[in-house]
């Protein structure tokens, strides 16, 4: 359905991180870089 939208509507679909982190050499090892890579990747949604 996500998907269908940004379509539709011409946007960009972004993944953020919910509440799991990556593995330790992923964009988002701890809390912090998990809200770090969520922010950057809404900020490029949004561009």
């Amino acid at each position: 359905l996500a998907e269908r939208i940004a379509e539709d509507t011409g946007t960009q679909l972004v993944f953020l991180y919910t509440g799991s982190l990556s593995g330790k050499d992923g964009p988002a090892p701890t809390y912090l870089e998990m809200m770090r890579y969520n922010v950057r990747m809404m900020v490029v949604a949004l561009e």
